[in-house]
């Protein structure tokens, strides 16, 4: 037995799951939705009084819903289209690939007349009779129309053939063979009626073109409720957001925010050349296209803006190891950041703990720069930062009264942003060149990265 919770369009069951919501159907709700209600029983099983508790809105505000998050009509037009393409290629190259030659191709319904009490994949059915099915089912899903699926839901609904699933070989003769070929319960590419689609919203959304503007969508959770799953308080449909939303970044690419173009495309190169397993999980900020400004300042900004959209996708803001940045991110320190957003400075780097520095009377000295003045140039490594016998010093460029202490910044900027480029250049071009090269400084910097979120 069990208990079961069904989502519902005009009173239709699209999805019925046993003990549970399905998470990604409850997107077009909000809490605000839930209804309970206490309903007369009188039947069977005797006069009393049954509490109902569902989620319902009207079909209108769902389309509306859906519009919003990208479900459109017009997309779920487009993302039909792609998907039934995908569906009739796999389909033929299955068929191809096991099908006998030279059986003939009778209607669906005829093709199951003959045995009305076992499904399609039950093995019980000849061959020859099991692959003719095969066959016009791809014929039918061939020249199907988003508009044709659109009409066998309307069929379907005014037909009441949702409600009880008749079993093959007992539709009606006059039955479309679209509607007898979405009722089929062996869709093997995991559409729902056989309807191609990347989301089973793009699916919702069709059928809701079947109905008028007023029908009800719901999800009715009263069994549930009742067998104990969930208590009648229990914020149901927040849960299933709250899931969806928890494993979503987890599935998208985590964004980097640094203070600048610059740091962006060498970062990106850099990882790419020495980590290109992990280049796929993390996307930079694109300056170029955003016109976004850079600074350390900016990177707050960024950071607070996201926190107050909500933004669900883990992010990294990354700032120099140097006095100003310290400076700007003060107020991120007293700013509640979501567990998805995070943010570090360039590591300690053991090369900067006694590195050449210059003051106002031009006279060198070594000191550690760590946290005063480790831009990304102090990470390139020692072979481009070597000028002759002598690292390219740190001058001292100004005094933050605030930390009390110096901000310095390394000299020659532009010649050694184009020295490690060549750098990256030689190794992308011959990939034994990285063992040779000193990448120490980058690798500190990128396993720093990938532990923000560990």
């Amino acid at each position: 037995m069990g208990s079961y919770t069904d989502f519902k369009i005009s009173g239709c069951a699209l999805m019925t799951t046993k003990s549970y919501v399905e998470p990604i159907f409850m997107t077009v709700f909000r809490e605000t939705d839930k209804k309970i209600s206490a309903e007369q029983l009188d039947g069977s099983g005797g006069i009393g009084q049954h509490t109902q508790i569902k989620y319902a809105v009207t079909a209108s505000v769902t389309k509306e819903r859906l519009d919003v998050m990208g479900f459109s009509l017009r997309n779920a037009r487009s993302d039909f289209d792609t998907e039934k393409d995908l569906a009739v290629r796999t389909r033929e190259e299955e068929i191809r690939e096991t099908e006998e030659l030279g059986f003939s191709t009778p209607s669906l319904n005829q093709a199951l007349q003959h045995d009305s009490d076992t499904s399609i994949c039950d093995g019980d059915r000849d061959t020859s009779s099991f692959y003719a099915a095969e066959r016009r089912g791809l014929e039918i899903l061939r020249i199907a129309t988003f508009d044709d699926f659109v009409e066998a839901f309307k069929y379907l609904r005014t037909h009441s053939l949702l409600s009880y699933l008749p079993k093959y070989g007992q539709y009606p003769s006059q039955t479309p063979e679209l509607v007898t070929y979405m009722l089929r319960k062996d869709h093997d590419e995991g559409h729902l009626f056989g309807f191609p689609c990347s989301d089973p919203r793009f699916l919702m959304r069709a059928f809701l073109e079947s109905v008028e503007e007023c029908e009800e969508v719901s999800q009715d959770i009263s069994s549930v409720v009742a067998a104990g799953y969930y208590d009648e308080s229990d914020t149901v449909c927040r849960d299933a957001l709250d899931s969806l939303i928890t494993q979503y970044p987890i599935n998208e690419r985590i964004i980097l925010l640094t203070e600048g173009s610059t740091d962006s495309r060498l970062l990106e190169r850099t990882l790419d050349l020495l980590f290109p397993h992990l280049v796929g999980y993390y996307t930079f900020m694109d300056f170029d296209s955003s016109n976004a400004a850079g600074s350390a300042a900016a990177v707050v900004a960024t950071i607070k803006a996201f926190c107050g959209v909500g933004i669900s996708n883990r992010v990294i803001g990354l700032f120099d190891n140097d006095t100003a940045s310290e400076d700007a991110i003060r107020g991120l320190k007293r700013t509640s950041l979501p567990n998805n957003i995070r943010f570090m400075r360039y590591p300690t780097l053991e090369l900067a703990k006694c590195y050449p520095t210059m003051g106002p009377g031009g006279v060198l000295a070594e000191m550690d720069v760590n946290g005063l003045a480790c831009s990304l140039e102090l990470y390139f490594g020692s072979d481009v930062l070597k000028t002759g016998s002598t690292m390219t010093p740190i001058q001292w460029t100004g005094y933050s009264r605030t930390l009390q202490r110096y901000q310095g910044e390394i000299l020659d900027k532009s010649r050694l942003i184009d020295s490690y480029e060549q750098k990256l250049e030689q190794c992308e071009a011959d990939h034994s060149r990285v063992d040779t090269l000193d990448f120490s400084g980058m690798r500190t910097l990128f396993n720093s990265v990938f532990a923000v979120f560990q």
